[in-house]
């Protein structure tokens, strides 16, 4: 099939499955009369399958949007620790940014990072996506207890390295070592009883857009 309508159709499932993850949410919280959520979530999800089917698309040509998967990985969150409030920030032009490395790896490394922020006592943790000349950022804030900084040096030099009382510290290792796997850097910038930040930067080779190919300033 024409590689641009290939785009265009995927781009369709794309804008039928986004409120799929949040309505299946509200499913499985709502305790109400849930005949309509099941019935819509059915019919959307069928309705993305036929296109799929109709076109004669293999599963694995679905691109992986890279604020889809933090979408997912923030609601994940959400629903494991609903007294912290996670919230997403990103440039309207990276909506439809996709990415070329794998997506269960990245949302893995991106989760044990709000891990990390939970269980250092944050109450608040923003997840902010930007852009500059050269790389994609991802800057995890948080407002946990924070590291000094020869404790950011061993993070860096000792795999497992933690200050918690529990835990192995392999969170954050593993987080630093998918970083390293793709070719991009993890930075850590914290203040002790202020919070954390931590920036995931990814060259911009790694992204391409459906609508412009590949990703440039």
């Amino acid at each position: 099939m024409n590689s641009g309508i290939t785009n265009e159709v995927l781009a369709l499932i794309h804008d039928i499955n986004s409120p799929l993850c949040a309505l299946k949410g509200l499913i499985k919280t709502d305790q109400r009369d849930q005949q309509l959520e099941h019935e819509a979530y059915r019919k959307f999800f069928d309705l993305a399958g036929k296109l799929k089917a109709h076109f004669h698309l293999d599963l694995n040509e679905e691109p992986s949007y890279l604020l889809d998967s933090l979408e997912l990985s923030l609601s994940h969150k959400e629903m494991e620790d609903p007294k912290v409030v996670f919230s997403l920030n990103a440039q309207p032009s990276l909506r439809d940014l996709i990415f070329s490395f794998d997506q269960e790896d990245f949302e893995r490394a991106v989760s044990n990072i709000l891990n990390n922020a939970v269980e250092a006592g944050a109450t608040q943790v923003l997840v902010k996506v930007g852009c500059n000349r050269d790389e994609i950022q991802i800057k995890i804030t948080d407002n946990g207890i924070g590291f000094y900084a020869s404790d950011i040096q061993q993070v860096h030099k000792k795999k497992g390295f933690t200050t918690k009382t529990e835990g192995s510290g392999i969170g954050l290792s593993s987080s630093m070592n998918f970083m390293n796997k793709v070719g991009g850097s993890l930075k850590i910038l914290s203040t002790p009883y202020i919070g954390t930040n931590i920036i995931m930067c990814f060259p911009k080779s790694f992204f391409d857009s459906l609508d412009y190919g590949p990703f440039a300033s």
